[in-house]
């Protein structure tokens, strides 16, 4: 995945702001975008960084989209909970913890191809996090790359853990109904 400038960051909170106020404001003004916007990402997040998110999200596998389609589907997640658009939009006067738009666009994950033993060797604290896919519907459980470094975790503490919080063992081979992926995220805070 290729990192956003400080510019494209710019447009991408922007994109994000227009995202969600479409939902409230459907003739909002379309924005020139770079081409970066229409690579694949493997998914967008947009949370309050006032806040901070969960620890683990569930999204499902064919999550592969443009970044500006990303940011559309996450905005419009984040106006239909709530949580997001409605301080953004109609903040308290006396609130000094007014929101601020996070952003995280996470790259198309990559499947883990080894044996599950070396798996830890294969993560890296800090850069990876994890997209663990599980059942016909093959469900993805992500795992954000500040989860390890939050909790203090080693790679192979942080695999377990992740296999431990969705209920499968640490030592299943990727198969037909598990497949365990690693991804990166680049994160944008207003």
């Amino acid at each position: 995945m290729e990192l956003l400038s400080e510019e494209e960051e710019k447009i991408a909170l922007e994109l994000t702001r227009r995202a969600i106020m479409s939902y409230i404001e459907p003739e909002c003004e379309e924005l020139e975008l770079p081409p970066i916007f229409e690579e694949k990402i493997g998914g967008v997040i947009i949370t309050n960084s006032v806040q901070g998110y969960p620890e683990e999200w569930i999204l499902l596998e064919n999550s592969v989209c443009s970044l500006k389609e990303g940011i559309f589907e996450a905005a419009k997640k984040a106006y239909q909970d709530g949580d997001v658009a409605l301080h953004i939009f109609f903040p308290d006067a006396h609130d000094t913890n007014i929101v601020r738009l996070e952003i995280i666009i996470m790259s198309v994950p990559k499947a883990l191809e080894c044996r599950p033993e070396e798996r830890p060797d294969n993560i890296v604290i800090g850069r990876d996090g994890l997209a663990i896919y599980v059942g016909s519907d093959r469900r993805g459980f992500f795992f954000l790359p500040q989860i390890a470094i939050g909790k203090k975790l080693g790679p192979g503490e942080f695999l377990e853990k992740a296999c431990e919080d969705i209920g499968i063992p640490l030592q299943i081979p990727n198969c037909d109904s598990v497949k365990i992926t690693t991804f990166q995220v680049q994160t944008i805070t207003e």
